[in-house]
């Protein structure tokens, strides 16, 4: 019952390293906004009303830690939480790559402590997940699908620390950013997060393998304007946060 706590230190920590303040960015900050080359980075900031500095953020899905929009806000003095439930890139990747981001091994999901993962190592890493999201029969067909495939593979079984949304932001009631990327179970996330408890200013969300349509109205019942910033992601604001509107 009590085994979600021993992967929350940042419960203990949370406000004293993470304020919930925004401050205005110095000089040098908007200088590496300007000079940061991620062109997702940049349609978040271009959404948001001025450059915020000092923000918290949450990446659920944080892969190898490196391909990242939150590793952008990084070096404009964000902190936050990088969660990733796969062992494989977790330990050889995202620990090394993030470690200025309080990083989680945990399958994000609201069930009971452990769950089996399924991690597919290597280039089919895409394909990884929470074993009962899917049949047997739907992961047997994915792997006939790439048996053939020149790009080698693994697949890794593993009992994983489950860990509810609201677990994952116990004790804050803000998140400036919270970016979401877990291949395909982005509505199981959304669907258990605690909205009424904990106000996300920004969501940004790889929606290319759910139904776009059914994602627009959740958000939008839940107080979010989204748009669709390509074929793969959507960022969401929350109607109380103001658009940022260029001058002319």
């Amino acid at each position: 019952m009590w085994r979600w706590l021993a992967a929350l230190p940042w419960i203990l920590r949370g406000e004293a390293k993470f304020g919930s303040h925004r401050r205005a960015c110095a000089l040098d900050e908007q200088e590496l906004i300007r000079n940061t080359q991620h062109n997702e980075f940049h349609q978040i900031i271009n959404s948001m009303h001025g450059p915020r500095c000092g923000g918290f953020f949450v990446e659920a899905g944080a892969n190898t830690g490196v391909n990242s929009v939150t590793r952008a806000f990084e070096r404009i003095g964000w902190h936050g939480l990088c969660v990733e439930a796969s062992p494989y890139l977790y330990h050889n990747f995202l620990v090394k790559n993030r470690k200025d981001c309080e990083n989680i091994h945990a399958a994000l999901v609201d069930g009971p402590d452990q769950v089996v993962f399924r991690a597919y190592t290597e280039r089919l890493g895409d394909l990884s997940g929470i074993e009962s999201f899917r049949t047997q029969k739907q992961w047997a067909k994915m792997e006939r699908e790439h048996a053939n495939d020149k790009r080698k593979w693994r697949l890794e079984r593993t009992n994983v620390t489950a860990l509810s949304p609201a677990k994952l932001v116990f004790g804050r009631g803000h998140v400036d950013l919270f970016s979401l990327d877990v291949e395909g179970a982005e509505m199981n996330v959304l669907k258990s997060f605690p909205f009424d408890e904990v106000r996300v200013d920004f969501w940004f969300v790889e929606t290319n393998k759910l139904d776009r349509e059914a994602f627009m109205t959740f958000m939008s019942g839940k107080h979010y304007h989204c748009h669709h910033v390509d074929h793969v992601n959507t960022l969401c604001r929350h109607k109380d946060v103001r658009a940022n509107r260029r001058r002319r």
